[in-house]
């Protein structure tokens, strides 16, 4: 969901053998994905969709993936809803998305208004949103990540990680928060 250029989708081919699915509602950024992952020609299809009604059948998918996209919807639970539809019955279900707290985050969703919902991606909100969705075995952990661009801000983002999880009472502004479950 939301393969964006396709950075995780490669990273995904390159690790795995799984046979990847990714959609977006942008051609532009779906053009750049595929360009990318030519290494990776007849493992994987890209389509464009719309995540909140999407075209494929219920329980297609073994898994599903969204990185960093919920937080560019309007109605982030309607999104979760499409993605639990997808899934076949003891499939999971994991999102990545940035932690609204963290305080370059706080910047963006102050800022650009593309992250304006960034403010919804809270702990509970994944649990709530989760478990709503018909989903079991929901797990809900900050994520140290480091983005892969832009490239001169990666060390600003792993600074601030190293401090962030040296001090017991702020240890939850991680960068990302990653949640999952099962179907």
């Amino acid at each position: 969901m939301g393969v964006g250029e396709g950075e995780h989708a490669r990273r995904l081919l390159k690790n795995t053998n799984i046979f990847y699915t990714g959609i977006d509602i942008s051609m532009k950024t779906l053009n750049v994905a595929d360009k990318r992952l030519q290494p990776f020609k007849g493992r994987y299809e890209l389509k464009k969709d719309n995540a909140n009604n999407l075209s494929f059948k219920d329980n297609t998918f073994d898994a599903v993936f969204c990185a960093a996209t919920l937080h560019h919807m309007e109605k982030p639970f309607q999104m979760i809803s499409e993605m639990a539809r997808v899934l076949k019955s003891g499939g999971r279900l994991a999102l990545m998305e940035p932690n609204w707290i963290y305080p370059t985050n706080i910047g963006f969703m102050l800022f650009l208004k593309e992250d304006k919902n960034m403010w919804l991606m809270r702990r509970n909100n994944f649990f709530k949103w989760l478990k709503e969705a018909g989903l079991r075995n929901i797990d809900v952990e900050n994520l140290i990540y480091t983005p892969p661009a832009p490239r001169f801000f990666i060390p600003v983002y792993n600074f601030i990680d190293r401090i962030c999880h040296g001090i017991p009472l702020i240890r939850r502004c991680s960068l990302m928060l990653l949640g999952s479950g099962v179907k």
